[in-house]
């Protein structure tokens, strides 16, 4: 993940479900402009992961989510 905006993304976690494993999650908090974090997908059955990435913009009180399938 990169955060390709102009200010900086806080309390930013990602949480991944498939139906082999057990969900997980990774927690990454401050992730500045142009900052990249990297999510292992190892051991996932890729046909069925759907991964949802969440963090809040500074200031704001609103939560945004991003969900996708692999």
């Amino acid at each position: 993940m990169l955060n390709a905006s102009r200010e900086p993304a806080d309390f930013v976690r990602a949480f991944v479900h498939d139906d082999v494993a057990p969900p997980s999650s990774e927690h990454w908090g401050l992730v500045l402009p142009e900052e990249i974090c990297e999510l292992c997908l190892c051991e996932r059955a890729l046909a069925s992961t759907l991964v949802t990435l969440a963090w809040f913009r500074p200031g704001e009180d609103d939560e945004y989510l991003w969900r996708f399938c692999l």
